[in-house]
């Protein structure tokens, strides 16, 4: 028996969401979940020569048998369905008959797309003055003025590895090992973003990519900014000797100018409270007597 095949070894590329179909001696990345079948054409044999396939675990299937998503056709055709990474292997077909012996073979390989650790979106770190803020690529932040801001790319599953690139608010782009003014990303993919103030404010992208797709994840930025505020109360006299206006220092949100907790300021110097002003220090008018 003698099977048709390639002269040569040849590697096909993987086809996302389709199926492939090759000869023996020819060998496939496919996609994970994908459907593969390796054709078995005999060009020669007689008698008719008995056909099996050693998979890459080592079970072996004979025409109109099948294992789980492993079948052969009665052509000799292996089939392989839904495809996982464990599928690695060598496929060898065997034809036997009275005058001899022939095997075919084919080199799978399965690939799997990149895929980013999920984080519930609305999973926000507390804000904490003094310290740098850690996020993971799914997950959205709100994060002090001039603190530093670390974006982990943090892909859990892909064959072969992703190449990371980021995508920062502005429309610029950014890989690893590169750095844009206070922008830089680790060769580990991670998103460094230095001093944060609110023009840094937006959504970061994070894309992966290898030879089996790609995929996304967000990171939506919000810079919020607290400072110390003197306030200057009312008189506490009309008039007289006594009439100061009390000071209060407290810790306001630039933005929507209301108080927060002084913990807030807690990375800023608090100013010294001033001494209450005088104020109003003028005679009072003498009482309004009525003669009688």
């Amino acid at each position: 028996p003698q099977f048709r095949s390639r002269d040569s070894p040849v590697q096909t590329e993987p086809i996302p969401d389709e199926s492939q179909t090759i000869e023996l001696n020819q060998n496939v990345s496919i996609v994970t979940g994908n459907r593969l079948t390796i054709d078995a054409v005999l060009t020669q044999g007689r008698p008719d020569p008995t056909i099996s396939w050693t998979l890459a675990d080592g079970s072996m299937l004979s025409p109109d048998e099948r294992s789980g998503r492993f079948r052969v056709f009665p052509n000799g055709t292996l089939e392989i369905r839904d495809a996982l990474p464990g599928d690695d292997g060598s496929y060898v077909v065997t034809a036997s008959n009275a005058a001899g012996t022939a095997t075919g073979q084919s080199q799978v390989t399965v690939l799997q797309p990149p895929v980013f650790k999920k984080v519930d979106p609305l999973d926000q770190p507390p804000i904490i003055p003094d310290q740098d803020y850690v996020v993971d690529a799914t997950q959205n932040v709100t994060i002090l003025d001039g603190k530093r801001l670390l974006i982990n790319a943090d892909v859990v599953t892909t064959k072969p590895d992703a190449m990371i690139s980021w995508e920062l608010p502005d429309g610029s782009t950014l890989s690893p090992g590169q750095t844009l003014d206070r922008f830089s990303v680790y060769p580990n993919g991670t998103l460094q973003v230095t001093d944060i103030d609110s023009a840094d404010e937006g959504t970061y992208t994070a894309t992966a990519t290898n030879r089996a797709g790609s995929a996304t994840a967000t990171t939506k930025v919000d810079v919020v900014k607290y400072s110390w505020q003197i306030i200057v109360g009312s008189c506490t006299h009309t008039c007289g000797d006594e009439g100061t206006k009390p000071t209060l220092i407290i810790c306001r949100n630039d933005e929507t100018f209301q108080s927060v907790a002084e913990v807030n300021c807690g990375h800023i110097v608090k100013p010294t409270q001033p001494p209450p002003e005088e104020c109003n220090r003028v005679p009072c008018p003498a009482p309004d007597r009525k003669s009688g």
